[in-house]
């Protein structure tokens, strides 16, 4: 984002007027289902004392109006004059094109410019979203979940039964496998180890995560044997899988660096 000059609005008439501060960055640099962060950098050319003492984000959606704190330990003043903070706020206020003001207390407030994206490959010609494949037997359960990813921005395949998974694998890229304990003609983890055997060499490496239907300890262990990364029980929590997921967008993410190299 190129910087530019933006005036903060007239405070109170006992309050000193801002001087023009420049925003240099705006930026979402992560997004999951469940939130977005987002990181904001100023610089106040004006000394530390006359800069606003507690800037906050402010979004508006809608009729709704909801203030963000920064995030502990977020914010620095680095060379003298410029202020960084990183906020996190629900995906759903991102997903709704909400407004952002920046707001500096008595000192008045100033609309932002919309995010930008700064994710892995942003800018590049030949970047892709992830691509995320659901195998489950139950239909309403792989719709759910499907939602789930799209709102974070993934390209998401649906199958129920492990042939299907197989053919989508052989046939195309992935970069994370989603399936449950049972699928329409066998088990989950019989998917997780023809995977893990390398029968579709571009996958044999990608995560995999296992939802399991039961609380045994015993098939979490059969799920790791057979090469799942992770094993989430159902009902799942979906802060849960939030975390999850972030975790395997990061392995996603070497994935496709080495598929590159």
């Amino acid at each position: 984002m190129s910087a530019s000059a933006i005036k903060l609005a007239k405070g109170p008439k006992d309050r000193p007027r801002i001087p023009p501060f420049l925003i240099e960055r705006f930026a979402v640099v992560e997004a999951t289902p469940l939130r977005a962060l987002l990181r904001l950098h100023v610089r106040w050319p004006v000394p530390a004392a006359e800069r606003p003492p507690r800037p906050c984000l402010v979004a508006l959606y809608g009729s709704r109006r909801l203030r963000l704190a920064p995030l502990p330990g977020s914010t620095d003043i680095r060379s003298g004059d410029r202020w960084r903070a990183g906020f996190a706020l629900p995906q759903d206020v991102l997903a709704a094109r909400s407004a952002f003001l920046l707001d500096a207390g008595q000192s008045g407030m100033v609309r932002l410019p919309a995010p930008t994206r700064d994710e892995p490959g942003a800018g590049d010609p030949g970047a892709r979203p992830p691509r995320i494949l659901i195998a489950g037997h139950s239909q309403f359960e792989r719709a759910l979940l499907r939602r789930f990813f799209e709102r974070a921005c993934c390209d998401v395949a649906e199958v129920d039964t492990g042939e299907a998974a197989v053919l989508d694998m052989a046939s195309g890229c992935v970069d994370a496998v989603l399936t449950s304990d049972q699928l329409a003609d066998g088990s989950g983890l019989a998917l997780v180890r023809w995977i893990r055997a390398g029968e579709a060499h571009q996958c044999r490496d990608v995560p995999v995560l296992v939802l399991s239907g039961g609380h045994s300890d015993d098939f979490k262990v059969r799920a790791y044997d057979a090469g799942a990364d992770m094993v989430v029980t159902k009902p799942i929590d979906l802060g849960v899988l939030d975390r999850k997921l972030r975790a395997i967008s990061r392995r996603a993410a070497q994935h496709a660096a080495v598929q590159k190299s």
